[in-house]
């Protein structure tokens, strides 16, 4: 009772604020569903031989560390691949902080053109003194998916120091087709029922629309045109123009 309280509490004050709607973390699936929330897709925990990323060719690239100026490149970099991307979403000046104050936390960026195009976030994990290392991305971002795939081949060069990144990738991530053309699992044994695993799916946030109107006018576009939407029986019309629907 009280947890259903709390979620109407949530639900009517963000549609009293006109937001676009609202998602969280579910402890069960099914006790969200009954209340309007539907599944998003799952996220994919990849883990990959960092020799196979430098088949990827990022070594050749210029990354740099990043520094304490680069925090509005960090901010309007991942403001463009949210726009492009899936399953990110906005985050305050608080929350930047935050991240960036993790004392494990390594950013290096992509700095060879004209400008810095692209970032990642990872750290160094080791279960105990002399133990093989690990390396965890928690993030790579880019302007372009090839920006993004010159920061993860890059990460390759890292095979000195570990054999192995785990990384969390949305399900439909096109770097997850590049890996796999370069046989990411070459280090890990397989089972007799299952040879080359791929990582494990876990569960995404669960969402719930207080709007459609608003969520397809909040949302960016690639491309201009006209739609017409039947969502549950009501009909929407949605024109985009210059990237704003």
């Amino acid at each position: 009772g009280v947890g259903r309280a709390i979620v109407a509490h949530v639900i009517s004050e963000g549609e009293r604020a006109g937001a676009v709607g609202s998602f969280l973390f579910p402890f069960r699936q099914a006790f969200y569903a009954r209340l309007g929330y539907t599944s998003a897709p799952p996220v994919h925990h990849v883990p990959v031989a960092l020799a196979a990323l430098r088949a990827l060719g990022g070594a050749r690239r210029r990354v740099r560390r990043a520094k304490g100026e680069d925090r509005p490149l960090l901010e309007a970099l991942y403001r463009t691949y949210a726009h492009v991307g899936t399953g990110l979403v906005a985050r305050t000046e608080r929350l930047w902080t935050s991240i960036l104050a993790d004392e494990r936390l390594v950013v290096v960026v992509l700095d060879d053109g004209e400008k810095p195009s692209g970032y990642a976030m990872f750290c160094f994990e080791q279960a105990e003194p002399h133990a093989a290392q690990r390396v965890r991305v928690t993030e790579i971002v880019g302007e372009t998916t090839a920006c993004r795939l010159a920061v993860l081949g890059w990460l390759g060069t890292l095979s000195d120091q570990a054999t192995e990144a785990d990384l969390e990738m949305a399900f439909d991530d096109p770097l997850l087709d590049a890996l796999l053309d370069h046989d990411p699992n070459r280090l890990r044994p397989g089972t007799a029922r299952i040879e080359h695993a791929l990582g494990t799916l876990g569960a995404g946030p669960m969402l719930r629309l207080a709007s459609v109107p608003r969520a397809l006018a909040a949302r960016g576009y690639t491309e201009e045109g006209r739609l017409e939407l039947d969502v549950d029986g009501e009909r929407f019309g949605l024109l985009v123009r210059a990237g704003v629907g």
